[in-house]
């Protein structure tokens, strides 16, 4: 399902989990950045944002992705500030 998109975003019972290489954050309105609960593999750089409070656990349904300004991919060796940005707009879904 991939075809010509750079990246795939994990839907599991209609909750967005991860991305197939790295965790996912999600910058709300109010400002404050989301991970999706619960995510396929709790990584650690998703942990440590948690633990710190830059990090808030949520449910993110599918249909609810529109609410979000920016995402952006998370893992060991790619934080909040250094993530791929995925510009909510050139999210594509499903037919």
């Amino acid at each position: 399902m991939r075809g010509e998109c750079d990246e795939i975003l994990i839907i599991k019972e209609g909750l967005v989990t991860d991305t197939s290489v790295s965790n996912i954050a999600l910058l709300a309105g109010d400002g404050q950045w989301v991970t999706p609960a619960p995510p396929l593999l709790p990584g650690t750089m998703r942990q440590s944002l948690l633990d710190r409070g830059r990090l808030k656990e949520k449910k993110v349904r599918l249909e609810d992705l529109s609410l979000y300004r920016e995402a952006r991919m998370i893992n060991c060796m790619m934080d909040l500030e250094s993530g791929h940005l995925i510009e909510m707009d050139r999210i594509l879904y499903p037919h």
